[in-house]
């Protein structure tokens, strides 16, 4: 955020996501692996596992487990960036995908991909890394041992999102 000072700067760059409890080891392991992806740019995620008490700036996370085949064909999850509170992963596609202990990863990058797409208030897609439209098995097949990076253009649209929503969502109240 130009003009911040460095005060103001991690309120900015905190975004609450709600996510119900999930039986399922993978998930778990999955925010784990998706926080440090945002740790990497110094954006801290919040996971809040409250049922049906997301507050109003946080973005709900919701999981498909029977996806529609004509819903998004080929897609792992979708965002709602104009919106700014939704984002929804096909869990059954990624668990397809990515079985056995590729799972946690593939799945982590799924959420950071549709976290991003709201937190950056934009449907934007890179060329490369994280925000790239549609990940080859390239692309997943490595997801155990590195992360697909942001781009320096996806960090300054996710700063930039984050003032906007602060401003929207009058976050960065006092905890």
């Amino acid at each position: 955020v130009a003009g911040s000072g460095a005060a103001a700067e991690p309120a900015a760059l905190r975004l609450t996501v709600c996510l119900a409890p999930h039986p399922d080891l993978a998930v778990l392991q999955a925010r784990s692996l998706a926080t440090e992806i945002f740790q990497d740019v110094g954006v801290t995620i919040v996971w809040d596992s409250r049922a049906g008490a997301c507050p109003a700036d946080g973005i709900r996370a919701l999981f498909w487990h029977r996806t529609p085949d004509t819903l998004h064909p080929g897609a792992f999850g979708r965002a709602v960036p104009a919106d700014g509170t939704r984002i929804e992963i096909f869990y059954d596609r990624v668990r397809v995908a990515a079985p056995g202990a590729r799972l946690p990863s593939l799945l982590a990058h799924v959420l950071a991909h549709e976290i991003a797409h709201v937190a950056q208030a934009v449907d934007h897609h890179a060329p490369e890394g994280l925000m790239k439209a549609h990940w080859v098995s390239d692309d997943v097949a490595g997801r155990v041992w590195r992360t697909l990076p942001f781009t320096a253009m996806d960090v300054e649209l996710l700063r930039r999102g984050l003032g906007e929503r602060q401003v929207r969502f009058g976050a960065g109240r006092p905890e």
